[in-house]
C-alpha cells in the first residue's frame, strides 16, 4: 500500500485540485484536519503501541500486524468508509466534517486500491520468498516510493524536513470526544465493534511520535542496507511512480465526487445515503489486482 505519509501529503494536494467538487473543496479548506484524519484512519492501527513496534524494528524483526488495519483494507473497508458518512440524525458530527473525513478516507481507498497491484508486482519480480521476507519487501518498496514521490511533490529531501513532523502532528480537534466516539460508532455499525476512543488516541499519538523521529529514516530498509540510489531506479523511476500516483489520484478524485454529491441539499439524506451505497460494491483494497480497471478502461474507451 502507499506508506502513511503518501496519504497524509496526498489529501493536501488534492484538495488542491481544480476538479474537486465545490463541497469537496469548502470541507477540506474548513477543515483539513478531519481530511488528513480520515486520509490516514485505515493505517493508524500500524501506528498502535508504536514503541513496542519501533524496538521490533531495532531488533532486526518485523512487527505483528493489526486487525483494525487488516478490516479497513481487506474485510469491509468501503463500507466503513460509507459509515462514517451516515446522515447526521445517526451522527455526532456536521456535514462538512463528516465530508471532510469521508474525503479523506476514500481518497485513501482510491489511492490504496489503483496501486497496491504496482507493488504486488515488484515484489513478485524480486522473488522475494516466504510471507516474511514478502512483507519486509512490501514495506521497503513503500517507503522508497514515499521518499521520493513526496520530495518530488514538495521540491526537496524530505531528511530532516518539518513538514514531515507537522503532517504527522494530527490536529487537537479531531481527538475531542465526538470524534472518537463517532468513529467507534460507525466501526461498530459495519464490523459489530468499533475502537475505543482511548484506542484511536494511543494510534494518534502513536503516528505523531513516529513523524518526529523517523524524518530522513523513512526509506531505511528492515534488514541489510540497501543502495538507495539502486532503490531509486528501481521502485520509483523505473516505473514511472509519478504518473501511476496521478491515475490513481483520479480515481480519489472521482470517488470524492460522488461522495460530495449527496451532500448538496447541505447534508447527507437518507435517500441518498442509500443511493451512495449502491455505487460502491465492496472491494478488497490491498490485493495484487485492481478489480476496477477494466470496468475504467471500458468507460473511458466508451
Amino acid at each position: 500500500m502507499p506508506h502513511a505519509f503518501v496519504h497524509l501529503f496526498a489529501i493536501d494536494r488534492i484538495r488542491g485540485d481544480a476538479r474537486l467538487h465545490p463541497l469537496a473543496r469548502e470541507a477540506l479548506g474548513r477543515l483539513p484536519a478531519f481530511g488528513r484524519l480520515g486520509a490516514i484512519l485505515p493505517d493508524l492501527p500500524y501506528f498502535s503501541s508504536i514503541w513496542w513496534r519501533a524496538l521490533w524494528h531495532r531488533v532486526g524483526l518485523l512487527p505483528p500486524g493489526a486487525r483494525w488495519a487488516d478490516r479497513l483494507h481487506h474485510q469491509r473497508p468501503l463500507t466503513a468508509g460509507l459509515a462514517l458518512l451516515v446522515p447526521r440524525a445517526a451522527s455526532r458530527l456536521g456535514p462538512l466534517a463528516r465530508l471532510a473525513i469521508g474525503a479523506g478516507y476514500f481518497s485513501h481507498a482510491a489511492l490504496d486500491s489503483a496501486l497496491h497491484p504496482l507493488v504486488y508486482r515488484l515484489i513478485a519480480e524480486g522473488g522475494a520468498q516466504g510471507k516474511r521476507a514478502q512483507r519486509a519487501q512490501h514495506m521497503l518498496i513503500e517507503k522508497v516510493q514515499a521518499r521520493w514521490l513526496i520530495e518530488h511533490w514538495l521540491g526537496y529531501d524530505l531528511i530532516d524536513a518539518p513538514p514531515l513532523i507537522e503532517i504527522g502532528r494530527l490536529d487537537p480537534s479531531v481527538c475531542t470526544d465526538r470524534v472518537l466516539l463517532q468513529i467507534e460508532a460507525s466501526l461498530r455499525q459495519v464490523f459489530g465493534r468499533g475502537p475505543r476512543p482511548a484506542q484511536v488516541l494511543d494510534w494518534i499519538n502513536g503516528l505523531a511520535w513516529y513523524s518526529a523521529r523517523v524524518r530522513g529514516r523513512i526509506t531505511e530498509a528492515e534488514g541489510p542496507a540497501a543502495d538507495p540510489v539502486a532503490l531509486r531506479e528501481r521502485y520509483f523511476t523505473a516505473v514511472d511512480l509519478c504518473a501511476q500516483y496521478e491515475r490513481a489520484a483520479d480515481r480519489a478524485v472521482e470517488w470524492i465526487h460522488r461522495i460530495s454529491t449527496t451532500f448538496e441539499p447541505g447534508d447527507m439524506l437518507p435517500d441518498a445515503f442509500k443511493s451512495l451505497q449502491a455505487q460502491f460494491p465492496e472491494i478488497n483494497i490491498d490485493q495484487a489486482n485492481d478489480p476496477l480497471l477494466e470496468q475504467e478502461q471500458a468507460a473511458n474507451r466508451s
